[in-house]
């Protein structure tokens, strides 16, 4: 006796209504059976499936797609379903990080953009802004090596960071300040000029005067100065970072207070009154100032 048993009805394919499924890091995405279908409905082996629509990428993030399962049993029985697939992007974007060397100008201070840090990110389905700050305010405070922490985000939230290194140097003219100055002449006549005479708290354009150098444009003075009235000394103020140089100057009053010096000389002194011979009167000192 022979029977067979046939199997005459219908597969039940039964698919998750609503399902939210992400792109791989490529922007792409290809369901699997077990990605729509619930699990319940299929009677016996050997059947076969149909999945319409089943392949996704960053195209599909906007809208949700209904997709339809289509089930076959050996019998050519078949049966559908639909699920409504949200396709969403987890993939981080690309931060890229740039190192950036840059200088302070004309005693202004420096914006810098996040663009300038993170050329070069990137994100497999979007562009990329980046967040954290929108612009960079370089003055003073930066100089030398900073890091910069810079923070990409794409279109569907997913941030990254990476670091950048800001270096910022100072190529802008120091500050020449000078003062008026009085030059006492010694025993010898001669006068010595200092720096500290002449200059007024000359610093760098960042308020730094340990980072200058100063040269006098002349150091020394002698009694040729004096009588000439008001003279004018230069003062030569030099970063010592970037070798850019700014020049001052101040009025120099050369002043002599050393007495003049009083020789004794003893001389005979002889001297006639009203057109009579001379007479040797007396002997004394005779005051030679010198």
């Amino acid at each position: 006796v022979s029977i067979n048993i046939l199997d005459d009805s219908n597969p039940q394919a039964s698919c998750y209504p609503n399902v939210e499924l992400a792109l791989d890091e490529t922007g792409n995405l290809e369901l699997a059976l077990s990605d729509v279908y619930s699990g319940d409905g299929i009677s016996c082996a050997g059947f076969d499936y149909q999945i319409e629509p089943s392949l996704f990428d960053c195209t599909n993030l906007d809208d949700a797609v209904v997709v339809t399962l289509t089930i076959g049993d050996p019998q050519g029985l078949n049966t559908v379903c639909t699920s409504l697939i949200a396709v969403v992007d987890q993939t981080a974007p690309v931060a890229l990080c740039n190192d950036l060397d840059t200088a302070l100008v004309d005693n202004i201070d420096l914006t810098l953009l996040p663009e300038l840090f993170g050329e070069g990110s990137y994100d497999v389905c979007s562009s990329v802004e980046y967040i954290g700050f929108d612009t960079l305010i370089i003055d003073c405070n930066y100089l030398g090596q900073t890091s910069v922490e810079l923070m990409v985000q794409d279109a569907s939230g997913n941030i990254s960071t990476c670091a950048a290194s800001l270096t910022v140097t100072n190529e802008m003219a120091p500050l020449a300040n000078c003062k008026d100055a009085i030059i006492y002449l010694d025993d010898s006549g001669n006068g010595e000029l200092l720096i500290e005479d002449i200059n007024n708290n000359s610093t760098d354009a960042c308020g730094d005067s340990t980072l200058v150098d100063f040269e006098l444009e002349f150091s020394s003075v002698d009694c040729s100065a004096l009588g000439g009235g008001l003279q004018q000394v230069e003062l030569l103020v030099t970063d010592q970072g970037s070798g850019i140089s700014a020049a001052c100057t101040g009025s120099l009053t050369v002043v002599d207070q050393v007495a003049p010096a009083i020789l004794s000389i003893d001389e005979l002194v002889s001297f006639s009154i009203q057109g009579s011979e001379p007479e040797q009167l007396f002997n004394t000192a005779f005051n030679g100032i010198v």
